[in-house]
């Protein structure tokens, strides 16, 4: 039977050591693509907002009963008020708050927290429109809601 030289061939621990560079080189490069598409995110959180504000309005029309939108920096959620005090907006997609991804946070009307209530006939109980910005690094979006309408807006350069 014929020996092996001890210095040919690559060993197992070698093959795990390559495998476990491999890995970790794919992890970092994993973790920047997904740090480069923070802009994709906060374009379909946007998104996302708008038609949940559209629905609510909706909603709105459909109960008679007033709404409430209300948020904070990571998270949003709407209540409705149906004279019997506010409380969590029965139709699940609108009632159970919605985390926004890391990074990215909610402002409206410049401030951090808040409620935005819309009376049964879509007025706003404030004064004007609602101005939420969503944002997180060098992107920002911008939404417009009125109580009856929410719209994306493009924000100045």
């Amino acid at each position: 039977m014929a020996r092996r030289d001890s210095q040919s061939g690559i060993t197992l621990v070698e093959v795990l050591v390559v495998l476990v560079l491999i890995g970790v080189l794919t992890s970092a490069v994993a973790l920047r693509i997904g740090s480069l598409d923070r802009g994709d995110n906060i374009a379909r959180e946007a998104e996302l907002l708008t038609a949940r504000l559209n629905r609510a309005a909706d909603e709105i029309l459909i109960t008679g009963s007033a709404m409430a939108f209300a948020w904070e920096p990571s998270t949003y959620h709407f209540l409705l008020d149906d004279g019997m005090g506010k409380r969590v907006h029965p139709v699940k997609i609108l009632g159970e708050p919605h985390q926004l991804p890391s990074g990215i946070t909610l402002t409206a009307d410049a401030q951090s927290t808040g409620e935005y209530v819309v009376s049964s006939d879509l007025l706003p109980l404030s004064e004007g429109a609602l101005h939420i910005q969503l944002s997180g690094g060098d992107v920002v979006e911008l939404i417009r809601f009125d109580g009856a309408s929410a719209r994306r807006e493009t924000p100045p350069s």
